[in-house]
């Protein structure tokens, strides 16, 4: 109950032995603004707006086996972007991130086991990422214990003119416009692996607890080509951080039944990577059922990060420094994320074949203390289909 891939295996169908197909749309909007864009240096507009759109087709067959595919679209529109060539309504102020995955999971037996891999990719004007992913999930043969393990492999390729009319083939690393002149950087891959772990534990009838971790190792290109850094002395260069990054995240959740209405869940989170940044999060989420098949849900999530030792505001890198970046993602700050939404299990009867199952609405703020805002609506929809 506390690992995405875990949950995704446990809960993505309902628990039958006859075949069933899953179809799931989602549907979202996000938008963002803030004063401390990495394009220009650390200053200027984040604007930024995405609309996503993505569909997921999960069929469970008779042996319990289950063969998952999903794919979307995200049109992205950055006046942050926009400031990598100084041309306000270029062709960086949009762009489209496109993907298709594909897992199949076989179940062992009549055992709790199960073992997935699946691939896929996704892929922007500047950004093609292939991954590979492996788990093993277990469940004791009364599910009050249950184990995750699983590794993911990410193969990244961030060269710009895939999706460009001119092109529509990788060419070259995006920088600032003024900055051209030098190749700042020699590689242009990307590649990461991430070994996670998760373990849930029933206490009793209304409650439960787990862990979860991750252990992230990057390699390759982990600077962003059109992020400007200035210095002291008012020059620019090209952000610039180490070829190798290790991150550890990991929380615990508890869940708590309070009465046959209420469910209170919540997650303490820790990380820390060899950058320098150490974070430290807690999220709350309230679920009421107003009715059987009805339920309110109130959220809520805190942090505290501290900045990177390569992170500086603009203009206070020194020109002998060997790492700098300008990026406020990396820098210290407070943020915290409220939320609000609906379940409805509506559970309508189509036809003898097919039944529209849920209905689910959230609206998110989330504010950091560097004056970033975001607002996220996201909606989604559950249709099972049977076998005849």
């Amino acid at each position: 109950m506390i690992s995405k891939a875990q949950a995704q295996q446990t809960d993505s169908l309902p628990r039958t032995e006859d075949p069933l197909t899953q179809f799931e749309w989602r549907g979202g909007l996000y938008f963002q603004d803030g004063n401390h864009s990495a394009v220009t240096g650390g200053i200027g507009t984040e604007l930024l707006q995405v609309y996503s759109n993505a569909i997921s087709i999960k069929q469970k067959y008779k042996n319990r086996n289950q063969l998952s595919l999903s794919g979307g679209i995200d049109i992205i529109t950055s006046e942050s972007t926009d400031n990598i060539d100084f041309n306000v309504s270029s062709a960086s102020a949009e762009d489209a991130h496109v993907y298709l995955n594909a897992d199949f999971t076989k179940a062992f037996d009549k055992s709790e086991t199960y073992f997935s891999f699946g691939t896929g990719g996704s892929i922007e004007s500047d950004y093609l990422s292939i991954p590979i992913r492996i788990a093993l999930n277990h469940s004791t043969a009364d599910r009050s214990k249950t184990f995750y393990i699983g590794i993911e492999s990410y193969f990244d390729d961030l060269r710009w003119g895939r999706l460009d009319e001119d092109y529509y083939r990788p060419e070259t690393l995006i920088y600032p416009k003024e900055l051209r002149s030098t190749e700042w950087h020699n590689e242009f891959w990307r590649y990461t692996n991430n070994l996670k772990y998760a373990f849930s534990q029933v206490i009793d009838k209304r409650s439960n607890i787990g862990i979860s971790g991750t252990l992230s190792l990057q390699k390759g290109l982990l600077s962003t080509p059109f992020h400007r850094v200035y210095f002291r002395d008012g020059s620019a260069r090209v952000e610039l951080l180490p070829s190798t990054r290790l991150k550890v995240p990991f929380a615990v959740q508890y869940n708590r039944f309070l009465g046959s209405n209420d469910i209170l869940k919540g997650i303490l989170g820790f990380s820390f990577d060899d950058f320098g940044i150490i974070s430290q999060n807690l999220s709350m989420e309230w679920v009421r059922y107003l009715k059987p098949d009805f339920a309110l849900k109130l959220s809520g999530r805190v942090q505290n990060q501290s900045a990177s030792k390569y992170f500086k505001p603009i203009e206070e890198h020194e020109l002998d420094s060997e790492y700098y970046t300008s990026d406020y993602d990396l820098s210290k700050f407070n943020s915290f994320k409220i939320g609000a939404g609906f379940k409805w299990l509506v559970k309508q009867n189509q036809s003898k074949r097919w039944t529209f199952d849920v209905l689910e609405f959230k609206y998110s703020f989330y504010k950091r203390s560097d004056n970033l805002t975001a607002h996220i609506l996201t909606v989604k929809t559950y249709i099972t289909m049977k076998k005849k």
